[in-house]
């Protein structure tokens, strides 16, 4: 997990660098700017505290997202490079987080209505633009968008609190903001904020106007401003449990920008040495405090009340989980019929007999509960029967979800048996087994999602090589990479 999320950190870092310089900004600021936007915000609270690569990787790309964003809608004419550029960052975000994407489409959909209606400055060939990258989005990314349609249409439980969309005060934005902040701007954001009013160039200067109008619309997404209890009985819009998580992820990059926007570039140096020292010294601070907290409790297990591991990564020991009923598991898109409990939330828990069976992985034979052994096959699993000697054919439901639109092949000792999803929403089949009896279930791929794998591939393939092209023939540069 440390080398998947240094990782993310490394190539965040080096875009968001390599873009600022492309923008002309000095190198010297824009390495530090990298630096504070990987060492503080939503980044510092991931590295630290969970395991989220892929909103991680939404935040790599935000810089030249917006900077390219800014580009379309200041374009005169219809630009095939942008449009090409635009479609492809929306497909890194489509691909890294779903939600994320969502959340992007309805800032990008504000703005350009904004533009449109209030200022009455879009051009057509913006629109043109816009128009060109989202049909290129739905193409690069179709695979994706019909398999969240196909395993919808059998029916799944919603996200845990879904239809009650949660927000946050506008005031405790600010108020309530620390330096690794996930729900709002973290400091360095607000410090940056207030640097740009005490420079005077927020009157004055025309991008660093526009900017405050965004991050103010961020903001106000993330806040209880908005009517977020009408809002949460929209489609999709109810699923986004709290507003401030899904919007603050936005929230601290753009107050950078601004800054160095503002600030002469002496001064900008001096600034943002300060504080690239200052994320240094807090690193230092919680690599300590997480040793000692390692070191009086290095081994988390179920039993373990006053350690959660919701918001702490830790490492368990092999065989530490002495009791593996007590973890929760939360539905979030199950089969539908999968019975649930409510503990915090409305069905926010599986039911316990269901966590029983599944995190032991038991065969349900009438009232019997069969151990198995698990090991991988291709594109599923096999479970060999333990201990079982009864007589007859019965019916056997295997310790698998079971998606009625998704096709399967069970086999019982390599033969294929007929199967299907029962009323508790699991794989069941009819059969005779005995111990040492090898039951393998693998989920078949439905042909139109593998066909549209390789047109998504090939069509980001062209897309990226038209843009390597494009530079080489008219010897320039992308300004966003």
């Amino acid at each position: 997990m440390i080398v998947i999320k240094s990782s993310i950190l490394l190539s965040a870092f080096y875009i968001t660098d390599h873009t600022l310089k492309k923008r002309g900004f000095d190198k010297v600021s824009s390495a530090l700017c990298a630096w504070l936007y990987v060492t503080s915000g939503y980044y510092s609270y991931i590295f630290y505290q969970q395991f989220q690569p892929n909103t991680m990787m939404v935040m790599m790309i935000l810089f030249p997202l917006l900077f390219i964003l800014s580009d379309i809608l200041q374009a005169k004419k219809f630009n095939v490079k942008l449009m090409l550029k635009f479609s492809l960052l929306l497909t890194w975000v489509l691909f890294s987080h779903l939600v994320s994407f969502v959340v992007l489409v309805t800032l990008v959909v504000v703005v350009l209505g904004y533009k449109l209606v209030v200022v009455k400055n879009v051009t057509f060939a913006s629109l043109k633009i816009f128009v060109g990258s989202s049909t290129l989005t739905l193409l690069m990314g179709s695979s994706l968008l019909y398999r969240i349609l196909i395993i919808s249409m059998s029916g799944l439980h919603t996200p845990f609190n879904a239809g009650q969309v949660g927000s946050e005060e506008f005031v405790k934005l600010f108020t309530n903001s620390t330096w690794d902040a996930t729900n709002g701007p973290s400091i360095i954001a607000m410090v940056a904020l207030l640097l740009v009013l005490i420079s005077g160039k927020l009157k004055t200067d025309k991008i660093v106007q526009n900017l405050a109008l965004v991050e103010f619309m961020i903001l106000i997404f993330c806040s209880s401003i908005l009517p977020w209890n009408v809002l949460q009985k929209l489609p999709v819009l109810g699923n986004f449990q709290f507003a401030q998580w899904r919007y603050g992820l936005f929230a601290s990059f753009i107050p950078m920008i601004m800054l160095m926007k503002s600030i002469s570039k002496h001064n900008l140096r001096k600034i943002l040495l300060v504080f690239a020292i200052l994320s240094i010294g807090i690193m230092v601070g919680k690599e300590y405090s997480y040793h000692q907290e390692f070191a009086q409790n290095p081994v988390l297990n179920a039993r373990t009340k006053d350690a959660s591991p919701m918001s702490t990564t830790m490492l368990i020991k092999e065989g530490g989980v002495t009791n593996p009923t007590n973890i929760s598991a939360i539905p979030d898109y199950v089969p539908k019929n999968v019975a649930t409990k409510s503990v915090t939330f409305k069905d926010d828990t599986l039911n316990d007999d269901v966590k029983n069976e599944l995190t032991n992985h038991f065969l349900v034979i009438g009232k019997n509960k069969v151990s198995t052994k698990v090991s991988p096959v291709r594109n599923g699993v096999s479970l060999e029967v333990v201990s079982y000697n009864k007589k007859g054919v019965r019916n056997i439901q295997l310790p698998i979800f079971g998606y009625s639109t998704l096709k399967y092949n069970v086999t019982l000792n390599g033969n294929l048996v007929p199967y299907h999803v029962n009323a508790r929403g699991l794989l069941e089949i009819r059969a005779h087994i005995y111990s040492g009896d090898d039951i393998s279930v693998q989920m078949v791929l439905p042909k139109v999602y593998k066909f549209l794998l390789y047109v998504n591939g090939l069509a980001i393939l062209i897309t990226i090589g038209c843009l390597v092209l494009m530079n080489r023939t008219q010897k320039l540069s992308l300004s966003c990479f």
